[in-house]
């Protein structure tokens, strides 16, 4: 199991190239709903380093240091990734 973020422009590349599904899924970041896009491509995880939520909290999550939302959401994702792997 990988889990790689990438920048919205590499994501869609990725998409493009290898013809794979996207996916969403909504984790809980600092008491936020945040939507993710990812794929897999073989037995990595690909996910789109960009978070999604209503317009409420966007200016709240704007306003959080983004080097600590990303380490937040990496881990989630991994944690989330292990688990759904072990079922």
């Amino acid at each position: 199991m990988c889990v790689v973020h990438l920048e919205p422009e590499e994501f869609v590349q990725l998409i493009f190239r290898k013809k794979v599904p996207i996916e969403a899924r909504v984790y809980p970041l600092f008491g936020i709903a945040a939507l993710i896009h990812l794929c897999h491509v073989g037995k990595t995880l690909y996910y789109m380093d960009r978070v999604e939520t209503n317009k409420e909290n966007e200016t709240e999550l704007k306003s959080m240091d983004c080097y600590e939302i990303h380490a937040q959401l990496y881990r989630m994702i991994c944690l989330d990734e292990r688990l759904r792997l072990q079922a």
